[in-house]
């Protein structure tokens, strides 16, 4: 599947280098392989991340679960 995703790829890789990089969100459906994208790309980049896999159908607990997990990674 990663293979028919170069442009993605690429995209968050020039993302993740750019300067002054702050923040990226990859959504979609279910089983459309945004884990296997999102794991591509960050293993072997040097950039701070902070993977998130939520399995919720509530924007609000999802919502409050990543702004937990920013305050966690990045505490000021």
């Amino acid at each position: 599947m990663i293979k028919e995703r170069s442009s993605e790829i690429s995209r968050l890789h020039s993302l993740l280098n750019k300067q002054g990089f702050s923040s990226c969100l990859v959504y979609g459906k279910s089983n459309t392989g945004k884990s296997s994208l999102v794991h591509s790309v960050i293993k072997d980049n040097s950039a701070a991340k902070i993977y998130l896999s939520i399995e919720s159908e509530s924007k609000e607990i999802v919502l409050r679960y990543i702004r937990r997990k920013c305050s966690e990674a990045f505490p000021n």
